[in-house]
């Protein structure tokens, strides 16, 4: 007999019954259940609304099974990772018959709740059963007398009536193997379609992004070819006024004299000035 207070009614509880492994307990009657069968281990889940959780699984005590028995904490910090803490434990205790099962309490995080999980691992004959109840701290008290009735109910001699779980997932017995390795093709067949989308919505987001940016270039090689053409112009025309203004100047002054055509013929004569005409030009090249 556990040494759990409890207060079970008939109205709230039913009685699960597995024959396969022979042992039996109660579960609330109202709780969402679920019900898996693979072959060499069989999982019940029930989950009450605010994540309060209870999992029974039991297997055969195999060599595995038997590490997970004698080194818990390592088993359990692999699946819950090292937030896992406040560890209570309790030696093992015998629970009538060939019945030994020890106690552990543990808080983890996940998902940034935090969350207090006591769990009982129970031998009897050659089977290993695991008793998870589980809820968030701030909700575990309001559930503790439920839980204490769960572990407390279970009938490990399996003389006990009681019921299977009939749920609309419950999943058809397999040697494990195969259910194990559907469910994997099933994941990656998943995950290969998501990285698949997620591809094609990176290689268009790139190549809308090229695109953009090739206008941009485009616009901003226009501009900048209207603004060095615009500035060569201005550039021209004010060097041309500011020669124009210096010549005036000089002609205001008396240091250059403006000559018309009629006089440069003039002078021509005179042979005071000669005139080079564009072949001379030429042959000189570049010389002065």
């Amino acid at each position: 007999m556990l040494a759990f207070s409890t207060a079970v009614y008939a109205d709230e509880y039913t009685r699960y019954r597995d024959d396969v492994f022979n042992y039996s307990m109660c579960v609330p009657a109202a709780w969402k259940k679920s019900y898996s069968d693979i072959g060499y281990k069989h999982i019940v889940s029930l989950a009450h609304s605010g994540g309060v959780e209870i999992m029974a699984a039991v297997s055969r005590f195999d060599d595995e099974e038997k590490e997970k028995w004698d080194t818990w904490k390592s088993w359990y910090v692999s699946g819950i990772g090292s937030s896992l803490m406040n560890i209570i434990e309790t030696k093992e205790i015998a629970a009538g018959g060939d019945a030994t099962i020890r106690i552990l309490v543990f808080e983890f995080t996940t998902r940034g709740r935090k969350i207090l999980q006591r769990t009982m691992l129970s031998k009897f004959r050659d089977n290993l059963l695991v008793i998870e109840c589980r809820a968030p701290v701030n909700k575990f008290a309001a559930h503790t007398e439920l839980f204490n009735t769960v572990m407390s109910s279970v009938d490990f001699s399996g003389r006990m009536k009681g019921n299977g779980i009939e749920v609309p997932d419950k999943v058809a017995p397999d040697d494990g193997k195969q259910g194990e390795a559907e469910r994997l093709k099933q994941s990656r067949e998943e995950e290969a379609e998501r990285l698949k989308q997620s591809r094609e919505e990176e290689a268009e987001r790139l190549k809308q992004s090229r695109k953009e940016e090739a206008e941009r270039l485009k616009q901003s090689r226009k501009e900048e070819a209207a603004d060095t053409a615009g500035g060569e112009k201005n550039e021209s025309k004010e060097i041309i006024e500011t020669e124009l203004r210096k010549i005036e100047e000089l002609e205001r002054k008396g240091i250059i004299e403006k000559i018309d055509e009629g006089k440069t013929k003039e002078l021509e004569k005179k042979g005071i000035i000669e005139r080079i005409d564009e072949g001379e030009t030429k042959e000189s090249g570049s010389t002065p």
